[in-house]
């Protein structure tokens, strides 16, 4: 995962006038005078700071615990907060997913296992394990709540398993 600033911005200027309104309270915690003041830097830092490939939510909460990080903030160490807890975050954050579906069409054609970067399918899966028993028997109770002749149809498909993989 890349983290880096983006062009244009001074980030040290900013971090400098943020470490002037805040101080260290004894308990360690740092704490900003003056209400919604933290919602300016934070703004400022969240456009100035860019992490490839994630969302702005995730981006905002790395900014948000950065900012809190210590009293006199640099560029570097901030940038450097900002690599350490993104990183902790996406280990602690992904999770593997799994899920069934039906396969209409030619299933004739597909067969085996593909992978592409995170996400394996497999086209060839077993009827009889624990996780598609209970996918399947989840399957006919929804077919038996709705009571339609397509969605009974469903149930017959073969079917195939998308799974994540967290790295």
């Amino acid at each position: 995962m890349k983290v880096g600033k983006r062009r244009n911005f001074d980030i040290e200027l900013m971090l400098r006038r943020m470490s002037r309104i805040r101080h260290l309270n004894p308990d360690g915690t740092i704490s900003m005078q003056g209400f919604g003041s933290l919602d300016e830097y934070e703004s400022y830092l969240r456009t100035a700071i860019e992490i490839e490939g994630k969302t702005d939510a995730f981006v905002r909460k790395v900014i948000k615990k950065a900012m809190h990080a210590e009293q006199n903030l640099s560029e570097p160490s901030f940038i450097n907060y900002c690599k350490d807890i993104a990183r902790e975050l996406d280990s602690t954050q992904k999770k593997d997913f799994k899920v069934l579906f039906p396969i209409w069409g030619s299933i004739a054609q597909l067969s085996g296992r593909r992978k592409w970067d995170e996400v394996t399918m497999s086209f060839d899966i077993r009827k009889d394990t624990r996780f598609a028993a209970k996918a399947l028997e989840g399957r006919r109770n929804q077919v038996d709540r709705f009571q339609i002749n397509t969605m009974r149809d469903l149930q017959d498909l073969p079917i195939a398993r998308v799974r994540t993989h967290s790295q």
